[in-house]
């Protein structure tokens, strides 16, 4: 078994993570590190929750930490992430893991006035700095920062920033850097387009790719058929009877405001985030949920991205997602750190195909419960003749791999 100190980190680091209870590095780490540490581009694929954010800033802080402070409003290091709760989840966790270092970090994101976070760009040396694309952009438009001179570059879930419409932000990021420079993508999902970008923007990168089909091993993921009516009540008797901390999808953030108001009238500790909160209704939500003064978060995809809280044990689609790569990553927000979840979704006729496709891609049939009250027909036909469709679609594609023929090359005399 591999070892933080076989990584060859250094002493204070590894202090931090005893401190935090980490005592072996995860398959993301073992294999990322070292290549970081090399000066290589990264273009990694992991699942949220198998430890990615520490596989690129542990490295990136050892590389820090016998440097002096950086310039004034000039970083060392950005992170980029497309989320408000991402760029606050990894500040959070480069504070822990540089406690016995001195290198500072500082984040930055839009929802809020700008004035106190550039008094802190222009008051303190910043070494490692994290922000959402609109923010960061923005300051640097303003003159209150500069990056022309940061030679290390971190995109953090560039498959949703990409999905979220910031490619020309990233693109207008990028040529800001300097000319020589470290780049390292990650993200939980690796779609053509991304390649397509990493491909333009990395140089010579190493591609790690720890495959989402052998990581949810540990949790149970489950398909309750049901109609649109009766979501509701079936998802109140689920809540009223597994009580332990509770995370539900929703596809609107009405739908995330309504369930949350509906929830909290039958009497159970319910807080919501999404789109239409302000940041500081988003982080007192957070830290409710984080601190366990309530039990359950409802919240839409975006707001939700970056949650990194070990103690969720059930995560909930009220609505099967169009996206199979969407399903992914609400999934990984249960089952952190070796832990058993449970993923429940549920599904009606309308979402038969979306609950297929996920099947396709995760290499897993999800399992069928039947067994109750609520159980629509229609939803379970409708998705067992997808399933048989998609069985016949691979069989023909596998026959059609076996007879193509191969090309009779001359031999030469």
């Amino acid at each position: 078994m591999i070892t933080f100190d076989q990584l060859h980190l250094i002493p204070p680091l590894q202090k931090s993570l005893q401190e935090q209870g980490f005592h072996t590095p995860t398959p993301i780490q073992q294999r990322t590190i070292p290549a970081i540490l090399q000066g290589r581009d990264i273009l990694g694929c992991a699942q949220t929750g198998s430890g990615k954010t520490a596989a690129y800033l542990l490295p990136i802080l050892q590389m820090l930490a016998p440097l002096p402070a950086s310039p004034k409003g000039s970083p060392y290091a950005l992170v980029v992430a497309p989320t408000r709760e991402l760029a606050l989840q990894i500040e959070s966790h480069c504070t822990r893991l540089s406690k016995h270092i001195d290198v500072h970090s500082e984040v930055l994101f839009g929802g809020v006035q700008p004035e106190h976070q550039i008094k802190k760009i222009q008051s303190r040396s910043i070494d490692i700095l994290i922000a959402t694309p609109g923010r960061l952009l923005d300051l640097i438009v303003k003159k209150h920062l500069s990056i022309t001179s940061t030679p290390l570059l971190v995109l953090d879930e560039v498959d949703r920033m990409m999905d979220m419409g910031f490619i020309r932000d990233i693109n207008r990021i990028y040529a800001q850097l300097p000319k020589k420079k470290q780049c390292l993508f990650f993200s939980a999902t690796l779609p053509s387009h991304m390649k397509k970008l990493a491909h333009r923007l990395l140089y010579k990168p190493i591609s790690l790719d720890i495959k989402i089909s052998n990581q949810p091993k540990n949790i149970i993921q489950t398909a309750i058929f049901v109609t649109i009516q009766n979501k509701y009540p079936l998802l109140l008797s689920l809540l009223k009877k597994n009580t332990e901390p509770s995370m539900i999808f929703t596809k609107t953030k009405k739908t995330a405001q309504r369930l949350c108001q509906l929830l909290q009238k039958e009497g159970l500790f319910v807080t919501s985030i999404h789109g239409d909160k302000s940041q500081q209704e988003r982080i007192k939500a957070m830290q409710a949920f984080t601190n366990r003064d309530c039990s359950i978060l409802v919240a839409t995809d975006v707001a939700a991205r970056g949650i990194d809280i070990d103690h969720i044990q059930y995560v909930y689609n009220h609505n099967i997602p169009q996206t199979p790569e969407t399903y992914v990553h609400r999934i990984g927000r249960t089952g952190r750190a070796g832990r058993k979840g449970y993923s429940i979704s549920l599904c009606d006729i309308s979402e038969a195909n979306n609950l297929v496709q996920i099947e396709s891609l995760i290499e897993t049939k999800l399992r069928d419960h039947v067994e109750h009250k609520w159980h629509c027909a229609q939803s379970f036909q409708q998705t067992i003749i997808h399933r048989t469709e998609k069985q016949q679609e691979r069989k023909k594609t596998s026959k059609k791999k076996r007879r193509t023929p191969r090309r009779k090359t001359r031999r030469t005399r």
